[in-house]
């Protein structure tokens, strides 16, 4: 899995605390732990400047102690309301676009918006960010390896209709793996 995937996951919560939304901003995965550094301060006081300037809206943590306050974990952000945000202030390391959040979520709501749409998106993000050119990994092997790593309850159906969809490269010449 790459850091990116692992990264992509967050997209998931609900909300973000201080310190994930922190970390975000610094392209890092909140899940590892790690000391602060004068990557993530800046990041931090960035945020804190951005919730009393009103440019980002946050959610008080209700009794909220000071020791929420001292370790970042009085405040919560809605991911959808602070990457537009995120993405501008932090545009080389944050690894959210603004504009792929706002396609989905325009269409997320409608009766007719395919669950897959939404998974092929994610996959193409993630083999965009993730391969580089002269690496010799293609497209759709990279697609259907975070797929089966990331979504494992698809059926192989889904995932070659996934595939087809979020797979750039059609050139032919990729070699057909036997399944037996």
């Amino acid at each position: 899995m790459t850091e990116f995937d692992r990264r992509a996951g967050w997209l998931e919560y609900d909300l973000w605390t201080e310190c994930e939304f922190r970390d975000l901003c610094c392209g890092l995965d909140p899940s590892d732990n790690r000391a602060a550094n004068p990557a993530t301060n800046d990041a931090l006081e960035a945020i804190r400047r951005g919730v009393l300037a009103g440019a980002l809206v946050s959610i008080d943590k209700p009794g909220a102690t000071a020791g929420d306050r001292t370790y970042y974990s009085a405040l919560f952000f809605r991911p959808k309301d602070v990457i537009p945000w995120a993405s501008k202030r932090f545009p080389a390391t944050f690894p959210f676009k603004d504009n792929l959040i706002r396609l989905v979520e325009h269409h997320s709501d409608d009766p007719r918006w395919p669950p897959e749409l939404d998974i092929a998106t994610m996959a193409w993000t993630a083999a965009k960010n993730s391969i580089k050119k002269g690496d010799g990994l293609r497209p759709r092997e990279f697609i259907r390896n975070w797929l089966k790593e990331n979504k494992p309850v698809l059926t192989d159906s889904a995932i070659d209709r996934i595939c087809t969809v979020a797979n750039w490269d059609k050139s032919p010449g990729a070699a057909k793996k036997s399944t037996g």
